[in-house]
């Protein structure tokens, strides 16, 4: 029963969009509308939406309001300590190289160093080379006195035994080379003492 007798009846139709209208243009597209809006007990037909597309009655399906996020001073945030973070990890990164390559010359010096002195001192034990205030003799070459260590004893001995064979030397030359008396005055001739030897 009309609420209003006499009234006109208006069959009232939700306007298509714009995509339906310039989707109506083609000839497949209008086949889908009639193949999704028949009736009658036929197969409905469903749309397919893509192998990614998910259902909204799906426990996977989110809303494209929510897919994104709204907050753009969070985002902003998590970007900008995102950036941060990759730029300390790189200065650290670098800082470790840096302290490596140090690391490895002040160890490639120290080493160096140490060959340096062990040639040092191999050449001072064995040429006396590198021995700072120290003379090469074993002796005082100022009051002549000889040092009291075992180089100084040494070199003591090995003096003694030169003087020792020179005094010998001497007392044979003379023995064989000349007589009892003097040849210009007659007078007897006063031979060489003979010398002690190192060890008396």
């Amino acid at each position: 029963m009309d609420l209003f007798p006499g009234a006109v009846r208006f069959n009232n139709i939700k306007p298509r969009t714009r995509a339906e209208r310039e989707g109506l243009r083609d000839r497949e597209a209008i086949e889908k509308v009639r193949l999704k809006e028949r009736v009658g007990g036929f197969h409905r037909y469903e749309e397919f939406n893509g192998v990614g597309a998910v259902e909204e009655k799906s426990t996977l399906h989110m809303p494209e309001s929510e897919r994104f996020a709204s907050d753009f001073a969070a985002e902003d945030r998590q970007r900008r300590e995102a950036d941060y973070q990759q730029r300390q990890e790189y200065l650290n990164g670098h800082r470790q190289e840096v302290i490596g390559r140090e690391v490895n010359r002040w160890q490639s010096m120290e080493d160096e160093e140490a060959r340096k002195q062990q040639y040092l001192n191999s050449m001072a034990a064995k040429w006396k080379q590198g021995q700072k205030n120290n003379p090469s003799a074993a002796y005082n070459p100022i009051t002549l006195e000889y040092d009291t260590t075992e180089q100084g004893t040494a070199l003591k001995q090995s003096d003694d035994a030169v003087r020792y064979r020179a005094g010998m030397r001497l007392f044979n030359l003379d023995q064989r080379m000349n007589s009892g008396y003097n040849v210009l005055t007659g007078e007897a001739r006063r031979p060489p003492n003979l010398p002690q030897g190192p060890d008396q």
